[in-house]
C-alpha cells in the first residue's frame, strides 16, 4: 500500500491544524495538502497510512462522514506511458504555441455553488 491517502467529503474551512489533530495519532505526517473538500495526507510509512484508512474511512467528523482511502498514483501529463494505456510510444504531442497577444486563463477548484456572475467577472 502507498504511504499517501486520499481524504474526501471534508467539511468546509478545514485547516492544516485540524488535519494534524485528526491524523497524527496514526503516525508521522510527511505532507498534508488540503484542496477544498478533499485532501491528501502522506505518512512516514505505508503501515501508518493503512492504519489511518482503516480507522477513519466512514468516520463522522464535524458532521460529515469522511471518505478515506489509499491515494491513486497521479496520472502522467506528458502523454508518455505504455501504448494501449493511453500513452503514446512517441511521447506527448507538441504543445501549440499561443500567438503574441493571445492569453489563456484557467481557473479551477471553484466551489460548485459559485454563481455564473462570479465566474464571468474575471473575463475581460
Amino acid at each position: 500500500m502507498s504511504r499517501r491517502i486520499y481524504v474526501g467529503r471534508l467539511p468546509p474551512n478545514v485547516q492544516r491544524a485540524d488535519f494534524d489533530d485528526l491524523f497524527e495519532k496514526y503516525g508521522k505526517l510527511v505532507d498534508v495538502r488540503i484542496m477544498g473538500q478533499f485532501g491528501f495526507v502522506e505518512f512516514d510509512s505505508s503501515r501508518e497510512a493503512d492504519d489511518a484508512v482503516r480507522a477513519l474511512n466512514g468516520h463522522e467528523w464535524r458532521g460529515d462522514r469522511l471518505l478515506v482511502e489509499p491515494a491513486k498514483e497521479p496520472r502522467r501529463r506528458d502523454g508518455g506511458g505504455p501504448p494501449g494505456a493511453g500513452g503514446s510510444p512517441y511521447g506527448a504531442p507538441p504543445q501549440r504555441a499561443l500567438r503574441r497577444g493571445q492569453f489563456r486563463l484557467t481557473i479551477s477548484n471553484l466551489p460548485r455553488e459559485t454563481s455564473w456572475q462570479v465566474r464571468v467577472a474575471v473575463v475581460p
